[in-house]
């Protein structure tokens, strides 16, 4: 899940980031990690964020990847339950916004 997060990190258009400075911690299947978005960028980083996030998620691999991949509406992945968010409710719908719910900028490559 971390490799995913990497790949789509460098193609989510940076005006999508832009003025944005988050802290998320996800929680991904057995995965542990963070994404520091802040200056129009997203940066996955291993294990748990720093300090206190203002977003925690968790959800299972394949629900991680139907989400970057869009494939899946987070709100859909919410209300089926595969997806928790918890914190802030603006960072929330920003990380919906920022994270999931944009189109890429480019193609996303995927090995297994």
């Amino acid at each position: 899940a971390e490799s995913i997060a990497l790949s789509a990190s460098g193609v989510i258009p940076p005006a999508a980031l832009a003025g944005a400075r988050t802290l998320y911690d996800l929680h991904v299947g057995d995965e542990h990690f963070h994404l520091q978005v802040g200056n129009g960028q997203m940066l996955p980083r291993s294990g748990p964020a720093p300090v206190a996030p203002d977003v925690e998620m968790t959800c299972d691999l394949q629900t991680f990847l139907d989400l970057v991949l869009g494939t899946k509406k987070a709100v859909d992945a919410i209300e089926s339950g595969t997806l928790t968010v918890v914190g802030d409710r603006k960072a929330i719908q920003r990380a919906i916004d920022c994270i999931f719910d944009v189109a890429p900028a480019g193609p996303i490559y995927l090995s297994a």
